[in-house]
């Protein structure tokens, strides 16, 4: 005669009236009621789980998560429920919108530096723009300038002809 035991493991405490008539009818009516977890214990379990996954810098710091919030995840399981796995997921969860969002700053941060670096570009660009008209206008200006001057010695020149022609062609002779 060969004996088998079977355990079964639940979050109810209705297992054997969840079960058919007929498996429940072979089974022994042993019962082990574990109670919830408290926050001491809810923080002892983070933590050792925090440590095995590399993330333990000393002295009850974390890299990924603030000692403050195993305690306050800890201490709010503790009062609903004390299930160890939902504080392990509600420290999983903060961490994942911690990451978000620094990586969402990160990303913030990034794009205002290059905004900044493009502003700067565009600043400079004008600069050198506004250097360029200023040259150009000196260039005109110095031409404008070039032109009058050769106008005026071609208008002194054809009025000296001119007087030259009137008087016959015969200007002032100097001594």
């Amino acid at each position: 005669a060969s004996n088998i035991a079977v355990i079964g493991i639940a979050n109810t405490m209705d297992l054997p009236e969840r079960l058919l008539p007929k498996i429940a009818s072979r089974l022994g009516s042993g019962r082990v009621t574990f109670n919830p977890y408290n926050t001491s214990e809810l923080i002892k379990i983070i933590e050792a789980r925090l440590r095995s996954t590399g993330d333990y810098i000393s002295d009850g710091k974390y890299d990924a998560i603030t000692q403050n919030a195993v305690q306050l995840a800890s201490m709010k399981v503790a009062q609903i429920s004390g299930d160890a796995r939902r504080a392990l997921e509600l420290c999983r969860r903060g961490i994942e919108i911690a990451e978000a969002r620094i990586a969402r700053e990160r990303l913030e941060r990034k794009k205002a530096k290059e905004a900044r670096k493009l502003e700067t570009l565009a600043r400079k660009q004008r600069e050198l723009e506004i250097v360029e008209e200023r040259r150009k206008e000196r260039e005109e200006k110095k031409r404008r300038k070039d032109d009058e001057k050769k106008k005026g010695k071609k208008r002194r020149g054809r009025v000296a002809k001119e007087r030259k022609k009137r008087k016959g062609g015969k200007g002032k002779k100097r001594k």
